[in-house]
Formats: structure tokens, C-alpha cells, sequence
């Protein structure tokens, strides 16, 4: 079973022989499928209806349990949070111009205040939100890494 799911996307799922595959949590069942033909088949899975969240994946097999986690997400969900990520590196990247330039002692940013925030604590907040860019955009973030240059 796939380890991330994409709601909407298709995909191919071989159920081997005398197998039941739940895929759900306490709560809810997003999925379910029985294979009782003494041989394997595929089915096509939709995830159209599928819900966000982290659930685990049972497969029984003749009473044996295989137990693994699946992630389902929203992929117009995740491009919402890509966005607000990189408008907070933007404005951050404001302040800290400002900073440089001594042009301001604060800023609001998304209805917080920061007030004569250190440079090391603007920075580590900027690294956080492109670590989170990464993290929404999988391996193949814009960012690599961050460099900090200070002087003596």
C-alpha cells in the first residue's frame, strides 16, 4: 500500500488471495475491500471521497495482520498552507531588510507584533518556514539550504 494518497488520484491496489484490507482509524473508515477468490485480483482504488488525515492501513490475510500508516491529503489543502509559508518568508525578509537598514523597531505580521526581535530570531523563524515549504513541496523544494553570514 502506498505510504501517501492524494484525495481525488487513482490507483492500482493487487489484494492477494482470502485478504481484507481496511484502511481507516477509531473513528472512520475511508476504505474497504475483500478478496475471498482463492486468487490474487487488482481493483481500482478512487480516492474522490477519501477524507484528510493519517490512518492505518489493515491487511488480514488469512487471519495474518499486516499493519502499516497511510497519509490522505487534500492537495488544494496543502497548496493553501504552501502559500501562507512563502508570504511569511517574504514579509520576514521584509523585516529583516528593514532590520539592516535600522528603518524599523517593529512590524505586524499576520496580526502579530514583533517588537525588536533579534536577528538570530528572525532568522531561525525564516528557516522554520522554509524547512515548511520543503516539507509541502517533498524533495523538490526551492530552498536547499539556508546561509547565514555575519560579521565580527
Amino acid at each position: 500500500m502506498k505510504e501517501l494518497i492524494y484525495i481525488g488520484e487513482k490507483f492500482t491496489l493487487t489484494i492477494p488471495a482470502n485478504t481484507k484490507i481496511v484502511i481507516g482509524n477509531k473513528t472512520t473508515t475511508v476504505y474497504e475491500v475483500e478478496n475471498v477468490l482463492s486468487v490474487a485480483t487488482e481493483v481500482i482504488v478512487d480516492t474522490a471521497t477519501f477524507t484528510e488525515g493519517n490512518y492505518a492501513v489493515v491487511n488480514n490475510t488469512n487471519g495474518t495482520l499486516n499493519i502499516s500508516q497511510v497519509e490522505i491529503i487534500d492537495p488544494l489543502a496543502s497548496s493553501d498552507a504552501l502559500n501562507d509559508a512563502l508570504t511569511m518568508i517574504k514579509e520576514i525578509d521584509q523585516v529583516l531588510e528593514d532590520r539592516a537598514k535600522n528603518a524599523v523597531s517593529q512590524i505586524t505580521i499576520n496580526n502579530k507584533t514583533i517588537i525588536n526581535s533579534s536577528l538570530d530570531s528572525l532568522l531561525s523563524l525564516r528557516a522554520m518556514y522554509i524547512k515548511k515549504v520543503n516539507r509541502i513541496r517533498g524533495q523538490s523544494g526551492i530552498f536547499k539550504s539556508v546561509t547565514v553570514f555575519r560579521g565580527k
